[in-house]
């Protein structure tokens, strides 16, 4: 009986240990109370870098109707500020060559204001460059063509004739130049460049160097050709074309001559001097 007793005691004892070994692990252990996830009804704003937009693509702008390449061409006679007559290095042929968007005053048929000027002035530049490259706008047609003319040192004198102020533009053609020249002419406006500062809106209308009709000479010039030719009993005679000579500030005016009813090789040669626009003489050549 006492043996049963004190196995019992002991057992109580072990069993009374292990509960409070128990309780005191339970104590040491924090509690972890798991955390609810926070909801937001607010989106977050991506942070990206402004996006710039494409260009729009350019307008397509029609380019010029230059439909030849540049041709070389010798300068054999300086017309007025926008004629010269060149003779082409590749074929020979000879044309007579109207510088495009350019409008000079006339200083042929009829002296117009600063017409002498520009005259002038296209001769220097030639004398400057005899050789010159010209871009064609067309082709050559009964001897005449349009076209953009540049110097050896690459000047385009269409361009320079307008900035100095010895031609106003003309917008007959449009080509990758006509800008160019367009804005010159406001410069030159602006600045009343040369024929801007010398011809008012008052001045008066030009007066002709010479009258004819087309087949028939003036009296003393038919008299002149008489004098010549003492057997000369029928005479016509055909205008063919007139040009200005800027050293000897002249109009030399060419007349044909059928004489007799024979069209042989004579012509007739009158000089008229400017300003005054007299006739100084008359020449008869044979040709």
């Amino acid at each position: 009986m006492r043996s049963i007793n004190k196995t019992a005691v002991i057992g109580a004892i072990v069993f009374l240990l292990l509960v409070l070994t128990a309780l005191q692990i339970q104590a040491q252990t924090p509690t972890v109370t798991p955390e609810t996830p926070t909801v937001t009804s607010e989106i977050p704003t991506a942070t990206t870098e402004p996006v710039t937009p494409a260009p729009a693509p350019a307008t397509k702008i029609s380019t010029p109707i230059i439909t030849h390449p540049q041709r070389q061409a010798v300068v054999k006679r300086s017309i007025d500020g926008d004629s010269v007559e060149v003779v082409f290095t590749d074929d020979g042929e000879i044309a007579v060559v109207h510088l495009v968007n350019v409008d000079a005053p006339e200083s042929v048929k009829t002296a117009e204001c600063f017409g002498r000027e520009s005259a002038e002035y296209a001769v220097q530049a030639y004398r400057s460059s005899p050789l010159i490259s010209i871009e064609l706008v067309g082709g050559i047609l009964d001897g005449e063509g349009e076209g953009y003319v540049h110097l050896a040192d690459g000047t385009l004198l269409n361009l320079v004739m307008v900035l100095f102020g010895y031609a106003k533009f003309d917008d007959s053609i449009e080509s990758i130049y006509t800008a160019q020249i367009k804005s010159a002419e406001d410069q030159s406006r602006q600045g009343k460049t040369g024929l801007w500062r010398a011809c008012g809106e008052t001045e008066k209308p030009p007066r002709p160097c010479f009258l004819f009709s087309d087949n028939e000479m003036d009296s003393a010039s038919s008299r002149g050709v008489r004098a010549q030719i003492e057997d000369a009993l029928d005479i016509s005679a055909w205008f063919k074309y007139a040009y200005y000579d800027p050293v000897q500030n002249e109009i030399i005016v060419s007349w044909k001559l059928t004489i007799n009813g024979s069209s042989g090789k004579w012509w007739v040669d009158e000089y008229y001097r400017l300003p005054e626009c007299l006739r100084d003489r008359s020449v008869m050549v044979e040709r």
